[in-house]
């Protein structure tokens, strides 16, 4: 659905490039102008080469930030699971002899 929302957004988005004056005489006021000049093709494609790259760094810096905030990043450890446990702790799902004995473990393990 995201990106289809994208797709449209960018379709619109370009619909000025296809515009033309309308009353039959040419126009060369935009890169899709033609004209024999050789320049309307390339100008196109860099323009669509331009917005895609745009679109594509838009997206990955989203993604970027959405996975840096939702807590992916590996460098927590046991610290985490230290935090796990007293929290459990706290709350009373275990009892003090099983909190020592799996934080032994976990700081052996590291």
């Amino acid at each position: 659905m995201k990106l289809f929302a994208f797709t449209t957004a960018a379709l619109v988005a370009s619909l000025p490039a296809y515009a033309s004056p309308g009353d039959g005489r040419e126009y060369y006021g935009h890169m899709w102008g033609g004209g024999g000049y050789g320049h309307s093709f390339f100008g196109g494609m860099f323009m669509l080469l331009f917005w895609g790259a745009l679109i594509v760094i838009t997206i990955l810096a989203v993604k970027w930030f959405i996975d840096r905030d939702n807590g992916s990043s590996s460098g927590q450890g046991n610290s985490s699971a230290e935090q796990i446990l007293q929290d459990r702790l706290a709350k009373g799902e275990i009892e003090p002899e099983e909190y020592r004995e799996r934080m032994k473990t976990l700081r052996e393990d590291s």
